[in-house]
């Protein structure tokens, strides 16, 4: 399916169903490591996979208490069920979406 950006304007698609998201920022240097493995994950995975930049879009990241970066929070509905704060490994990122 691919990593989607998604801003304030588009936070909706954040609500349905089963996604993945991940808080970044360019001035980030874990991040920079963590987005493009969160990119190959998302290309095999069958729940959609958002990111976010916090640069840009502060206002989503502190809707969902996100204190460090990057965050990855896995959502159903709207609703958290599960978080990774930090880097990861693709097999970490692959085994926390199933």
């Amino acid at each position: 399916m691919g990593l989607t950006q998604v801003s304030q304007a588009d936070k909706d698609k954040l609500s349905s169903g089963k996604v993945a998201v991940i808080f970044s920022a360019p001035w980030c240097a874990q991040c920079k490591m963590s987005v493009p493995i969160a990119e190959t994950v998302a290309n095999d995975c069958e729940i959609p996979f958002f990111k976010v930049d916090c640069k840009q879009d502060q206002e989503i990241a502190d809707e969902y208490g996100v204190m460090s970066l990057p965050t990855t929070i896995l959502l159903e509905d709207g609703k958290e069920i599960n978080r990774i704060a930090g880097g990861f490994s693709a097999d970490e990122l692959s085994g926390f979406v199933v």
